[in-house]
């Protein structure tokens, strides 16, 4: 496939070639360059695209970054400063012995198939989860919770902000720091990705 972000590249490269937007004689240019070739239409859907590229290109720039700061190459989700405990805790296993299959075991991969398909959670048929959702609504309480003896639990304060918001595409919740903008949109990366 003919790619976008090339274009973008060469475009950013050579900033004195434009003003204030990327023109569709800008992209043509680009595309002598790298040797493409766009249809007017082509070059018409990616000018809004380029456009908010560039502006993010320019953002990136004013950030003023020593050499000695290595590139972003790996994301590590671990807070500056935080410490792993040093010790073990016991591990406490929940007692699953009263947890019964379907009686169609086809029934356990339904999310899956169409989430793998591209379908958003809130879009799959209603006839393949209302009896699912009707045998958990139905079941008896012993074999949705585990019922105990009071005790004290100590629950420590979240360090990290898990933020969401619905993809304006498929519907999906998708953490703010996994999300994009496509035109002006906030969508997930999946839907970000796709054409």
């Amino acid at each position: 496939m003919k790619s976008i972000f090339t274009v973008l590249i060469l475009l950013i490269i050579a900033p004195s070639i434009f003003s204030q937007s990327i023109t569709k004689e800008n992209v043509v240019n680009a595309e002598r360059i790298i040797g493409l070739e766009f249809t007017d239409a082509e070059r018409d859907s990616m000018l809004s695209d380029l456009d908010s590229q560039l502006v993010n290109y320019k953002h990136l720039r004013k950030i003023n970054l020593k050499n000695s700061i290595p590139p972003a190459i790996l994301f590590n989700p671990i807070s500056v400063g935080f410490e792993f405990p040093k010790e073990q805790k016991q591990i406490i296993f929940s007692d699953y012995s009263n947890t019964k299959l379907p009686e169609d075991i086809n029934n356990l991969a339904f999310f899956k198939d169409y989430r793998k398909k591209g379908v958003p959670a809130s879009k799959v048929p209603s006839e393949i989860v209302d009896p699912l959702v009707t045998k958990v609504m139905s079941a008896p309480n012993e074999n949705l919770l585990t019922i105990s003896e009071v005790f004290d639990y100590k629950l420590e304060p979240r360090r990290d902000s898990f933020n969401g918001f619905v993809c304006e595409e498929c519907g999906e919740m998708t953490v703010e720091e996994y999300g994009r903008i496509k035109s002006s949109k906030h969508v997930c990366i999946d839907c970000a990705a796709k054409n």
